[in-house]
Order: C-alpha cells, then sequence, then structure tokens
C-alpha cells in the first residue's frame, strides 16, 4: 500500500497546486491510508471529499484511471481515464 499512498500524494499535490489549494484540505496522508485500507469512516469515502478526490483514487486503484506526466519537462501529474479494450 506505501506506493499508492506515495503516487496518490503526489497527485494531491499537484491538484491541490493546480486548484491554488492546501493539499491538506482535500486530503491528509491519513485520509488516503484510510481510504485505501477499505475503512467505511474514511472522510474520502464520503461528501465533498469523494466527489473531489475519492472517487478518482478508487479507480486510480482499480486500475480504471492512471496518472500520466505532463509538459514538457514532466513536471506535473495528470490523472487519465484508460480504455477498457
Amino acid at each position: 500500500m506505501r506506493p499508492a499512498v506515495t503516487l496518490v500524494s503526489a497527485w494531491i499535490t499537484e491538484l491541490a497546486k493546480q486548484s491554488d489549494l492546501d493539499a491538506g484540505l482535500l486530503a491528509t496522508r491519513k485520509d488516503i491510508v484510510d481510504l485505501l485500507s477499505g475503512s467505511v469512516d474514511a472522510r474520502l469515502r464520503h461528501g465533498w471529499r469523494k466527489d473531489i478526490v475519492g472517487a478518482d483514487i478508487e479507480d486510480l486503484v482499480a486500475g480504471r484511471k492512471a496518472l500520466t506526466f505532463t509538459g514538457t519537462s514532466g513536471s506535473g501529474l495528470k490523472l487519465v481515464d484508460i480504455d477498457p479494450s
């Protein structure tokens, strides 16, 4: 689970930066661990956090989405859908 937490944390940081938000408002490391460990009480499983990042994180770890590098310098991360075919 550690690699998934690290990858998701990097994406959350990038998303927060692009949105001019504090990453801790979107998801803390504990929030990510709780979601990935299957906790039904995870903050990312409910409300606005689920709408903004939780559902995408679940899709990412389920293989329905992927993270790619953006820009010519590869300095950012972008979440993309994976074609199921």
